[in-house]
């Protein structure tokens, strides 16, 4: 097909000067390779030797036709052209009148050929031209079935869990109650066919403002949650339990804000980045501690650390027995130092016969959240009541928040406040009140 520009064609045995030459897919033409770029010829140019500037008849050439297989052997790409005709004229279904325009296959071999090389196997985008086996009949694929697992999370269906997921959907990757699930209510009074004025009309513009807001920032959920893999609660809890133990409570949930501003793979680069530096921070420390403690040698601190927890839980029984050689050379005080003993060990509840009473070793704190944060007083304080850093520094935020609103503190001021066993509030108290950080009401 030839369709005319302003200029007219040249006369002779020229190329269409001036005019630009179209090709129907169907059109058996000519290619000429050796010009650049490569120029497509007509049948009626080519067969006269027409020439032109840049191309000469004696030129090699290559014949391009759609008489080839293309999807299988059974299908030209001519017949598939007229296949993807015929559908967008006559519809889908309607096969019949779509075997008529391809004239070659019939109704049902036009149908199993569209579903299977269309719709169930589509090839994607042509890279080259290779035969495929051809298919009797129509294929259809099996479904894939439902089976409900935890990775990746498949809930059964209308259960609790799924309920706590917002009714989530493995097969459509969706979820049937959405956030702000009811923002298309105050869409279902809008009618610009009644406004009165153009006050009206601005109010109800407004309204399709407010509600596309309103779907921008359901959107943005959805892009969190797939795309931070927010789906599965226990198995997002799980994830956040590696950098709990290294950065702490509430670093973490600080931390959880950024991933609404970054994308997934750098709120991750930047998650490792702080759990490493604060590796790095716990290995100094560790090697500071050793290294003033007269240790010289790596292989030394394990053994360090051992006979420090042993001294640890030794200690008490080291200043009892301090005590008593302070006493023994007063026969008087002595008597009154073990009476108090007694009344010390008989103040205890007493214990089923042949069960022994054994109190919990200190625990070892070294490395946990907040422990480069204390001193060494607060360090053994915290292995003694066994408290992790982190929550004694927060314990002690707040007697000292409660201290400076009141101007002093009572025992059982800090009682109400921390909810732990009144023991440990007890000696948190005294330790607190020793320090000086918080001072009792004069009486």
């Amino acid at each position: 097909m030839v369709e005319s520009t302003t200029e007219e064609p040249a006369d002779g045995d020229d190329l269409h000067q001036g005019q630009r030459v179209e090709f129907n897919n169907e059109d058996v033409h000519i290619l000429c390779v050796d010009c650049d770029p490569k120029l497509p010829i007509c049948i009626r140019c080519f067969s006269k030797g027409a020439e032109s500037l840049t191309h000469k008849n004696d030129h090699r050439y290559t014949v391009l036709t759609t008489e080839f297989q293309l999807l299988c052997k059974t299908w030209t790409a001519g017949e598939e052209l007229k296949l993807l005709d015929a559908l967008l004229e006559c519809g889908i279904g309607n096969w019949s009148d779509i075997a008529k325009h391809v004239g070659t296959h019939s109704a049902k071999e036009c149908e199993a050929h569209y579903l299977q090389h269309y719709i169930y196997a589509p090839v994607g985008d042509l890279k080259g031209i290779a035969p495929e086996p051809s298919y009797e009949g129509s294929c259809h694929l099996a479904p894939v079935p439902y089976k409900v697992s935890g990775d990746p999370p498949r809930p059964v269906l209308c259960s609790q869990q799924q309920v706590d997921m917002a009714g989530y959907m493995a097969a459509r990757g969706d979820f049937s109650h959405e956030f702000d699930n009811y923002a298309e209510m105050d869409m279902t009074e809008l009618d610009f066919n009644q406004c009165e004025d153009t006050l009206d009309r601005e109010l109800q513009l407004a309204m399709v403002s407010i509600y596309r807001n309103r779907l921008r920032e359901r959107a943005r959920r959805k892009w969190l949650v797939r795309k931070h893999g927010l789906v599965h609660p226990l198995k997002t809890q799980q994830s956040w339990q590696r950098y709990r133990n290294t950065l702490g409570e509430g670093t973490v949930t600080l931390l959880r804000r950024f991933m609404q501003l970054l994308p997934p793979d750098d709120f991750e680069f930047m998650l490792e980045g702080l759990h490493s530096e604060q590796l790095l921070r716990q290995q100094v420390q560790l090697l500071q501690e050793s290294r003033s403690a007269g240790l010289t040698r790596l292989d030394s601190i394990s053994l360090f650390k051992q006979c420090s927890r042993w001294r640890a839980a030794h200690r008490p029984k080291h200043a009892a027995f301090k005590e008593l050689l302070a006493h023994i050379r007063n026969e008087t005080s002595t008597q009154v130092w073990l009476h108090k003993q007694l009344v010390k060990d008989t103040s205890l509840p007493a214990s089923p016969k042949g069960i022994g009473r054994r109190s919990a070793p200190p625990l070892d704190i070294e490395g946990r959240p907040g422990y480069e944060k204390l001193n060494n007083q607060e360090r053994e304080l915290c292995a003694s009541l066994r408290l992790i850093p982190e929550v004694y520094l927060h314990f002690k935020a707040l007697l000292v928040s409660e201290y400076e609103k009141l101007g002093s503190l009572r025992l059982s001021n800090a009682r109400a406040i921390i909810k732990i066993d009144v023991n440990k509030t007890r000696k948190l108290y005294d330790f607190l009140l020793a320090e000086g950080v918080v001072k009792k009401q004069a009486s």
